[in-house]
């Protein structure tokens, strides 16, 4: 993308494998009571990218005074799917703004895939091949995803 700083607002535990694995310079716990002073020490000169993994309400207006003008503010969280109002006068500038308008994995699936294929993308970040679930312990899958243990899970179909 050609972008020098970029910043994901995410879980505590993907932050190195977002570093290492997804180019991201700055990570920002989003639980933290406000990530602002945080990102604008780490970048004064403003983010080319910011990308909101959670979604949550407010989350956007406190982010958009850290972009560069001409920045890109992504959101594919969806903690709060729909709820998110924008208030783009915060911003330094002219700014993009894209989110999801629904939520359809099922339209992207082809698309990641190519990416993981291809070297450009890595799914260690949203899950850990070598902790396949077998298909009779899909139960805890689903449990640790709700505990927050993992993004995703793998599940292996064949013994």
């Amino acid at each position: 993308l050609g972008a020098s700083c970029v910043a994901m607002l995410g879980s505590p535990r993907v932050a190195d494998a977002a570093r290492k694995l997804a180019g991201v310079t700055h990570y920002v716990d989003y639980q933290q009571a406000d990530p602002l002073p945080e990102l604008k020490a780490a970048c004064p000169e403003g983010f080319d990218l910011v990308i909101d993994a959670v979604g949550r309400t407010d989350m956007a207006d406190r982010i958009l005074p850290t972009l560069k003008v001409g920045g890109l503010y992504a959101v594919y969280g969806i903690d709060d799917f729909k709820q998110s109002p924008v208030n783009i006068a915060l911003a330094k500038g002219e700014i993009r703004v894209t989110y999801m308008g629904s939520y359809d994995e099922s339209g992207t699936h082809q698309a990641i895939c190519d990416f993981v294929r291809q070297g450009k993308l890595s799914a260690e970040l949203w899950y850990n091949a070598a902790q396949a679930y077998p298909l009779s312990e899909i139960n805890q899958a689903f449990t640790d995803i709700a505990a927050r243990k993992s993004v995703k899970a793998l599940i292996k179909l064949r013994p």
